[in-house]
């Protein structure tokens, strides 16, 4: 009891910390601490993938859900192939590995990094804007290069921010709330994806 007693202690303590710097990141995004509330931080994730035509994410949250939210997270990045990258996956309302979900992609194309977000189901998917993936400068390429992604989903808008520079917004309300995940895709080779400092804000009025 003693020792549940003070990891209890310690986790409120961690969680009372964290909560000023993820105050003063939602200030930079219209929001604060003071709406809504912390859906989870989650400790720092690994995803790799090293087989032709592998896409694979995990979450230690599978049946938290989301609706609105705000995300942050620190997206270090090693690919050996051209279409290559890591992944986002939100409002997830089936099977977290190959449900219904909306994924933002980001990939490493050195000199041409790419963004889009997706709209999946069975691990097919299309992109939810007209003209696909876009290229953005914004989002570091460099081997081994990290990019602090933020997104931003309220109701059927999706605002997407690389290293505080908005790239853009999409819309498409076909999925309404989910479950949030983190991955790695590749054509080939082996590519790494490491996700630390990953929080997400609930906007919800209450837990899913």
């Amino acid at each position: 009891p003693d020792a549940k007693a003070t990891a209890a202690a310690n986790a409120t303590a961690t969680v009372d910390a964290a909560l000023d710097d993820i105050d003063d990141i939602l200030e930079d995004y219209g929001y604060s601490i003071k709406t809504g509330h912390l859906g989870f931080m989650h400790d720092p994730l690994t995803v790799t993938v090293d087989t032709y035509g592998e896409r694979h994410h995990v979450t230690d949250y599978p049946e938290v859900e989301f609706g609105d939210f705000v995300l942050h997270t620190d997206i270090t990045w090693n690919t050996a192939s051209g279409l290559a990258g890591c992944y986002i996956v939100f409002r997830a309302d089936g099977a977290i590995e190959n449900g219904r979900q909306y994924q933002l992609l980001t990939v490493r194309l050195q000199g041409l990094p790419l963004w889009v977000i997706g709209i999946y189901n069975n691990e097919l998917g299309e992109p939810i804007n007209e003209v696909g993936f876009l290229p953005d400068g914004r989002i570091e390429d460099l081997q081994g290069s990290t990019n602090k992604i933020v997104i931003v989903a309220k109701e059927s808008q999706f605002t997407v921010y690389a290293n505080s520079e908005r790239l853009g917004t999409m819309v498409n309300g076909k999925l309404t709330e989910g479950a949030i995940a983190f991955g790695a895709m590749q054509e080939s080779g082996k590519t790494t994806c490491e996700f630390n400092n990953t929080w997400v804000w609930s906007l919800d009025e209450e837990s899913k």
